[in-house]
């Protein structure tokens, strides 16, 4: 049939489309690095001349203004799903998020990490950046880590997800798609501290 037609404005974006080329997670350094706290965007290790910065530069100017923010994330390595929100844990803005997006996420996924002292990426990330220029306390930004990327039957769980999120933020009048909300007891972590693994792993 014919594609729904959206309303308002939607900007979709593959992050790092020469990563998913290569399929490698970065090509310099990690772009969820690359925007800096104080509004500059940062090269990290590579310096600013790597592709990442690059990408972070023309990627920044979308991230200012938005009612919402999903970026869409896998890891390379097992792991449940789970959701990270920006900012101080915040019992009205998880409420946004939940209603906007979190409640038709797939029932295995009921974790939220919180980090407030910026221990992951010093406020550099997608999320944290969105937050940083919203146009109001009233938006919900979400980085979702739907599982180990190869996995590719949680596509349609996580396709479902963002169609329920185009119909309550009134893009989509309708879609058949789309998943309901689930009601699901979170538990919700903050993050205190980071390590970093070597070549020799755990």
């Amino acid at each position: 049939g014919r594609a729904p037609e959206l309303q308002g404005e939607w900007i979709l974006a593959v992050g790092n489309p020469v990563a998913s080329e290569r399929n490698v997670r970065f090509v310099d350094v990690d772009l969820n690095r690359c925007f800096g706290r104080d509004g500059k965007v940062r090269g990290a290790v590579c310096g600013p001349s790597g592709y990442e910065p690059g990408r972070a530069a023309e990627l920044a100017p979308c991230l200012a203004g938005l009612d919402v923010l999903v970026d869409l994330h896998a890891t390379n390595k097992p792991s449940v799903p789970f959701a990270r929100l920006p900012g101080p844990i915040d019992p009205n803005f998880f409420e946004r998020c939940d209603r906007a997006f979190l409640a038709h996420l797939p029932r295995n996924c009921d974790t939220i990490l919180w980090d407030p002292q910026f221990c992951i990426g010093a406020g550099s990330m997608t999320d944290e950046c969105a937050l940083r220029y919203a146009p109001a306390s009233s938006g919900a930004y979400v980085c979702y880590e739907s599982g180990l990327a190869s996995d590719v039957s949680v596509v349609e769980g996580t396709a479902a997800a963002v169609d329920a999120l185009l119909v309550n933020a009134g893009m989509l009048l309708e879609a058949p798609t789309a998943a309901p909300a689930v009601q699901r007891h979170w538990q919700h972590f903050e993050i205190l501290e980071t390590f970093f693994l070597d070549e020799r792993g755990f």
